[in-house]
């Protein structure tokens, strides 16, 4: 698998239009000032930034764990090979796995990565 090192302008192009992306269409912000004496939409930035960095390492989490399950998966079907059969069920253990691996996107509750998430930001 070949990796493509994109510029750092690139990066920081996405992440900007990924961050407008997320302030036009999130619920992070409020219209006119808090003492009520403007009518203009006031992005609440630090939501937009949360929700943000939230999806994104959830979606690195989760694609993390689908990477683990393929090596246990990979790992089985070579541990039982000699025993699968159409006509015969899969051993359970490599049954459970499929299974495991593919709800694996509803398996993971939020909570599970704001605990990964903040766990994170408090190495830094």
């Amino acid at each position: 698998m070949q990796k493509t090192i994109r510029g750092p302008s690139e990066y920081l192009r996405y992440f900007y239009e990924t961050l407008l992306e997320y302030a036009d269409h999130g619920t992070a912000y409020f219209w006119g000032n808090p003492n009520g004496t403007d009518s203009r939409r006031v992005v609440y930035w630090p939501d937009v930034l949360t929700r943000l960095l939230v999806d994104a390492y959830r979606a690195v989490e989760s694609f993390e764990e689908l990477r683990r399950q393929a090596v246990e998966l990979q790992h089985l079907q070579d541990k039982y090979s000699a025993q699968i059969d159409p006509s015969k069920d899969l051993p359970e253990e490599f049954m459970d796995a499929l299974i495991q691996f593919r709800g694996v996107g509803l398996s993971l509750p939020p909570s599970y990565y704001m605990a990964s998430l903040r766990g994170l930001c408090s190495t830094l």
